[in-house]
């Protein structure tokens, strides 16, 4: 099973300290990309076991809270956010369901 986050779905805070949030997931890693452009930056968040998280945020909250590589940060998302993908050898849930079902 894979677990997918579309990045617009990431939400982003800087410092060591696990900030205070509603998020149900929350992952504290280090800031190791940042794409800026006119009007979003990609930010993507290495988390301790190699995963990257990638953000997308407006340009003004990028510039408001510094991101800079090598940054420690946090990155978290809503339970709703996740979608759930299985592999060819471990079918998920709705690929059971036949079509116009």
């Amino acid at each position: 099973m894979v677990a997918e986050v579309k990045a617009p779905w990431v939400v982003l805070a800087v410092g060591s300290e696990q900030p205070l949030m509603s998020l149900e997931n929350r992952f504290q890693g280090t800031i190791r990309r940042i794409v800026r452009g006119q009007v979003t930056a990609e930010v993507t968040v290495e988390l301790a076991d190699g995963t990257a998280l990638c953000a997308i945020v407006s340009t003004e909250s990028e510039q408001r809270l510094s991101f800079k590589e090598g940054d420690v940060a946090w990155a978290g998302f809503s339970a709703h956010a996740v979608v759930l993908h299985g592999h060819a050898d471990q079918p998920s849930l709705w690929s059971s369901i036949p079509p116009g079902a």
